[in-house]
This record gives structure tokens, C-alpha cells and sequence, in this order.
């Protein structure tokens, strides 16, 4: 049992009642040990926190705490993983469930790795089920623009916690901060084995405007919405009507960057990308051109074609991210 390593779940509660029960019961039922739970409810006014206390009274290894005032979701994460005390931290949501090989499975993979991750099986709503629809980023560059490792699928060590506490005064996600510093520093890993359930539904507190369930939305616009997207899109770039939550966003990731000692092109990227003006939408098209690479490593280069049409689409990225996420304000 020497080998056993100390591993703390940390979840963040809010109006979880309906499923919390089967949360908790799929972490208590882990095949592997866990060391402590760290349950942070935001002031919830449901019945949740009597059913945590509930729980917290049958099983001493939870430990539940309340905030005097609500704080949103994210900093709620962030001040509840400053909580945890175990070797590796593993993040729970309030409304997944886990398989009972979850930890066991990631703790046998992480090694020396910072962070370790896996898939989710996705249920929705109306009680179907679906699959992960993206793959996952395999470099830095592509972590910035296409985050979509969520926070309930991660192991990690504890040493990440510093670059958490780096992100507390910037209104960048709990999960993102971590993902940037295991991806900056090159050691993480992750599995494509499904090891929870993660619910999709209207009440999730986890939803946000850069989450990953808006850009699966986003792709699916096709038709008459992608060309308005399109048309809209346009417009604000030529009019110069820059959307203050891409500028806030963009602007916080190269703050960040810059804390955590990031590369100078994804610094200066995010910041061009925060102006959202024709002549800086052309210097970040030569960051992603010459940089290309990096950005899209999986992009085939084969024939005369396919790299004409990898140049092309490294020039026109930034504005297809841009669309992407700025369009939908008017749709």
C-alpha cells in the first residue's frame, strides 16, 4: 500500500440537488482511494447543501465548505483546488458521474506528466447519448484557440496549483489556466477511454460563452445562419465593431501567457486578436502562416494542393476564430 497515492476530488456545488446524490456515490465507489473530497458549495438555495451535509456525517473523508457570498463558478474552482492537500487533484462536476475506474485509470497514467485527461461519454437531456466530437489539441498553439479540455475529465499534480493561483484575478477558466501551464511546459497526457458521464443540460453552471457545447453549436450552423454569421462577421471587422467579450477574452489569455512566461508569437497573437481591426487581422494571419506547424500539425501536406490549401487556411484562420466566436451576438 506504499505506493498508494493521495488524491483529492475537489467539486464545486450550486443548485445541484437533482443529481449530486449520483455524483457523490460514483466518487465514494472508486476502485482506487481516495484521500479527501473537497466539496465548495456557492451559496446554493436548494436543498444541496443539507444533502452535503448528509453525506459530510457518513463519510469522513468530505469535507464540505460554504461561501458567505456567491462567486460564479470559476472562481469558486479556483479558491476550492487552493483547499486540496492530496499529492494529485481530480476535479468533479455536481452533476457527472463517474466510472468506478476513473481515478484508478488516471493515476496509472499520469506518471511524471503534470496533467492527465480523458473523454467523456456526453448525455444529454432528453436522455440520449453521444460522443466527444472533438479531438484533442496536441500543442500550445492549438490548446489557446481551440480549448476543449473540460476540468471534469482531469487528473493533475498538485504543482499545477501555482499557476492557478496566478489566474485568480483574471477572469480566465479554472481549467484553461491549468491546461495552458501542462501544455506550455510539454507534459500531459490523456487517454481516449471514456471514464464519466458528463451531463449537457440548461441548468449546467459550467456553460459559458467560450465553453466547448457553444463551439459545437457553432459548427452546426449551416445554410442561411452560417452565411448571416458570415455576412455579420464582416461587417463588424471592416466597421471596426469589436465585441468587448472577445477583447476581455483574448486580452486575459496573453496576460496570462505572460505570467506564466508563454511564447512571445502566442502573446502578441492574443493581443492582435483582442483588437479585432483589419491591419492587425493580417498580422495575426502572418503569425498563424508562419508559425502554421504549430497551429495545425495534423493539416496533410502531401501534394501541391493540400499545402496551397494549408497556406491558405493559415492566412484566413484568424478570422474564421473570430467569426466563430464573435458572430453569434447577433444571431
Amino acid at each position: 500500500m506504499d505506493d498508494i497515492k493521495k488524491v483529492s476530488v475537489v467539486m464545486c456545488t450550486y443548485n445541484g440537488k437533482k443529481y449530486i446524490r449520483q455524483q457523490l456515490d460514483s466518487i465514494l465507489t472508486q476502485s482506487y482511494p481516495i484521500y479527501e473530497i473537497i466539496i465548495q458549495d456557492d451559496c446554493s438555495t436548494d436543498d444541496t447543501w443539507n444533502i452535503l451535509m448528509e453525506y459530510q456525517k457518513s463519510h469522513p473523508i468530505i469535507q464540505c465548505y460554504r461561501n458567505e457570498q456567491n462567486v460564479g463558478v470559476n472562481l469558486n474552482f479556483k479558491n476550492a483546488l487552493l483547499l486540496a492537500n492530496g499529492e494529485f487533484i481530480a476535479i468533479s462536476d455536481q452533476d457527472d458521474i463517474w466510472y468506478d475506474y476513473k481515478i484508478k485509470t488516471l493515476i496509472n497514467l499520469i506518471g511524471d506528466n503534470l496533467l492527465a485527461f480523458s473523454r467523456s461519454k456526453v448525455l444529454y437531456s432528453n436522455g440520449s447519448y453521444g460522443e466527444f466530437p472533438f479531438e484533442f489539441p496536441s500543442t500550445i498553439e492549438q490548446c489557446i484557440l481551440k480549448m476543449i479540455i473540460t476540468g471534469h475529465s482531469c487528473l493533475f499534480n498538485r504543482s499545477i496549483l501555482d499557476f492557478v493561483e496566478k489566474s485568480i484575478d483574471i477572469d480566465i477558466s479554472y481549467d484553461f489556466a491549468m491546461c495552458q501551464a501542462a501544455y506550455l511546459k510539454g507534459v500531459y497526457i490523456y487517454t481516449n477511454d471514456n471514464l464519466q458521464i458528463w451531463r449537457r443540460h440548461t441548468d449546467a453552471v459550467t456553460k459559458s460563452l467560450m465553453n466547448s457545447s457553444r463551439n459545437y453549436e457553432l459548427t452546426q450552423v449551416t445554410g442561411k445562419g452560417k452565411f448571416n454569421r458570415l455576412i455579420y462577421s464582416i461587417r463588424n471587422l471592416v466597421l471596426e465593431n469589436k465585441s468587448n467579450g472577445i477583447e476581455k477574452y483574448f486580452s486575459e489569455i496573453a496576460e496570462f501567457q505572460i505570467r506564466i512566461n508563454g511564447r512571445k508569437h502566442i502573446i502578441k497573437l492574443c493581443f492582435l486578436l483582442a483588437n479585432q481591426s483589419i491591419y492587425n487581422y493580417f498580422k495575426a494571419a502572418w503569425i498563424c502562416l508562419r508559425y502554421r506547424r504549430k497551429f495545425f500539425p495534423n493539416i496533410a501536406t502531401n501534394t501541391l494542393r493540400q499545402k496551397l490549401s494549408f497556406i491558405s487556411y493559415s492566412l484566413r484562420y484568424p478570422f474564421t476564430l473570430w467569426n466563430e466566436l464573435h458572430s453569434f451576438e447577433a444571431l
